[in-house]
């Protein structure tokens, strides 16, 4: 009966996707509950095999729910992807920022550098119909993304959802890895609500992350 119990016990937590933080972290499973204590330099991070993801943040409580059932996310995000492509017109584009409210429509190239996109300044940006295709990061930055059918791709780097630098919130930034960078037509897409002040996440779908980062104020 030992025996059996402690098959059944690898078993379970060979299926979970792994959860890394340092001491000044509480983690657990699918749930990290979120504190930064003394300046530590690392964050919480979530890596998964999962093709979809969904992330949310309450009260420092973060939980994030892999799908792995996901050929239909898939061929849904592949769908809206073609008709995005087909119906705007492609630019390049290079530390390129916007300061409206609504950025729809867009489909941009970043030969050598980063793309940012969004406010810089503590205000609301909605997402709507974008691909950002960029050699090194993706930054998508305002105090509160609303974000629809949101495409990025990039070949050497990270997508990151990011709060204005002046954002009193104790959450800086979400940092995702795409699973497959450059491989495909494009990386991740981003489907849902975050807001930086106060932190707050709400079924933020991520189709295509390998690794999630919280990146949080150190001295909060």
């Amino acid at each position: 009966m030992l025996v059996r119990a402690c098959v059944k016990v690898m078993s379970f937590l060979a299926v979970v996707p792994a959860v890394m933080a340092s001491s000044t972290y509480i983690c657990t499973m699918n749930s990290l509950e979120v504190y930064s204590q003394g300046g530590q330099s690392k964050q919480p991070t979530y890596l998964s095999k999962a093709d979809v993801l969904v992330v949310n943040l309450r009260d420092r409580a973060v939980k994030v729910a892999p799908m792995f059932e996901s050929t239909d996310q898939w061929a849904r995000a592949h769908a809206q992807y073609n008709e995005i492509a087909k119906a705007v017109k492609a630019e390049i584009a290079s530390g390129w920022c916007d300061s409206n409210i609504e950025i729809t429509a867009q489909h941009l190239f970043a030969n050598q550098d980063d793309i940012w996109a969004g406010r810089p300044a503590p205000e609301s940006v909605t997402f709507q119909a974008n691909i950002f295709h960029a050699e090194k990061d993706v930054t998508l930055q305002a105090q509160n993304l609303s974000i629809k059918g949101t495409f990025c791709t990039s070949h050497t780097g990270d997508v990151r959802l990011r709060a204005p630098e002046e954002s009193p919130g104790w959450l800086r930034a979400i940092t995702f890895k795409p699973s497959a960078s450059g491989e495909r037509p494009f990386d991740m897409m981003f489907e849902g609500t975050v807001s930086f002040t106060p932190p707050s996440i709400e079924s933020l779908v991520v189709v295509g992350a390998s690794k999630v980062t919280f990146d949080v104020d150190p001295h909060d």
